[in-house]
């Protein structure tokens, strides 16, 4: 447990009555030893998303968009220095950042390990709202940002699903795509 929670929950007395502080809400139920958290704060989470309308799988997406090839993702990554083949070092307009690759269900998430805003993104696929799309979900850990930080991403969003679309559409892609692994 951490000093942080330890020191929140002796102001608040349980688990409980801490989440309801913090989330501010008034639907807060308690049953047993178990409790529930039922409120819609989805306004106050700095989430964003892109649907790209090409067809492709899983494998597919897990296959092409590889660290050593970022190129094919987003003229806003530059490779650095590899490290393994789910961890390099890359530029950004944020600065230099560790940017990691995991493979999830649907497709990749990738994070900036370093980075203040704890961003990260997901590549999936088969998958609602869009099953027959892409979907691309980046998060960062705050609740507020300012104004030409949120243009930024924005802009890397349609750098990247722009990147994206034309990786997944190209003739050449995506099965007889000549990428070197």
């Amino acid at each position: 447990m951490s000093c942080f929670y330890t020191s929140l929950k002796s102001l608040y007395g349980s688990k409980q009555d801490l989440l309801c502080q913090l989330l501010d809400s008034d639907y807060c139920h308690y049953k047993s030893t178990l409790f529930y958290v039922t409120c819609t704060f989805y306004s106050r989470l700095m989430e964003f998303f892109r649907t790209i309308n090409a067809k492709t799988d899983e494998n597919m997406i897990k296959t092409i968009l590889d660290l050593h090839h970022l190129e094919l993702m987003s003229s806003q990554l530059f490779l650095l220095e590899p490290l393994s083949d789910d961890l390099v070092g890359i530029g950004s307009l944020w600065g230099e950042f560790t940017l990691t690759r995991q493979e999830i269900k649907g497709g990749l998430r990738f994070s900036l390990l370093e980075c203040p805003n704890a961003l990260t993104w997901t590549i999936t696929t088969g998958y609602e709202p869009a099953p027959e799309s892409i979907i691309v979900h980046l998060t960062i850990n705050r609740t507020e940002k300012d104004q030409e930080f949120l243009e930024e991403i924005k802009d890397f969003l349609d750098d990247h699903t722009g990147f994206l679309k034309r990786t997944f559409d190209s003739k050449d892609n995506p099965q007889r795509m000549n990428v070197d692994h």
